[in-house]
């Protein structure tokens, strides 16, 4: 694997939503195939936006969030979208408990780099290439208490010929998100490997690093409830 930086991030919080039973909540990556939804319903005003802020959001607090939603007169289409992230994102036991999933894909694509928008840009520029691609991944989640584990390993084949990825061994393999954290009513310690975004979710965030693979991270939150 690549050699990862190391980044501090400090921020602080005023309207942060209490933990059920103060059980830690692990975040919703950017890449899993409910973000989009959540942010579509949040953009309609079906819920509220947990963090206007900062991405991802946590699983406990978009929990709440759609548990408070008003769909008395939404449509059909709404509603069941609500109830089905509802069914992925609510913990099916309370206090702790742990998730191990597993899974596989093949995709094909015209070009091997993350996001098509580099596509003529750098030194060199980024081309097009037509390829076919193989993943496998594994992902492991502990939760107990105030405290919460994520690790996820990806061994992706399209990672051979990403130009943005440098790893000194093994390079189809890297770990999407890799972080302990610890969660309090009035703050949150966490490290690890996580993708975020800063800044209102509607544009691009602010640009730390021109890295477009996060890096290992630290990352502190105080802050009351609510001002």
């Amino acid at each position: 694997m690549r050699a990862a930086g190391a980044l501090l991030l400090v921020a602080t919080s005023f309207s942060a939503t209490p933990l059920d039973a103060q059980t830690a909540s692990p975040y919703v990556p950017l890449h899993h195939w409910a973000t989009p939804y959540v942010e579509y319903l949040i953009s309609s005003g079906v819920i509220a936006d947990p963090t206007p802020l900062t991405r991802p959001l946590k699983q406990a607090d978009v929990v709440l969030a759609l548990e408070a939603a008003d769909t008395t007169h939404l449509g059909s289409a709404f509603k069941a979208t609500v109830r089905r992230l509802l069914a992925e994102l609510r913990p099916r036991v309370r206090g702790a408990r742990y998730r191990v999933e597993l899974g596989a894909g093949l995709a094909a694509a015209s070009y091997t780099v993350r996001d098509p928008l580099e596509l003529g840009r750098g030194v060199p520029p980024r081309q097009a290439v037509r390829r076919g691609f193989a993943s496998g991944t594994g992902q492991v989640q502990l939760a107990f208490g105030p405290f919460v584990g994520v690790s996820h390993p990806t061994v992706d084949t399209r990672l051979q010929y990403d130009p943005d990825w440098t790893a000194s061994a093994d390079n189809a393999t890297r770990w999407e998100e890799g972080y302990v954290s610890g969660q309090w009513r009035h703050g949150e310690a966490f490290f690890g490997i996580l993708d975020r975004n800063w800044g209102p979710s509607g544009i691009q965030g602010v640009l730390l690093s021109d890295d477009p693979y996060s890096m290992d991270h630290l990352y502190l939150s105080i802050g009351t409830e609510r001002v």
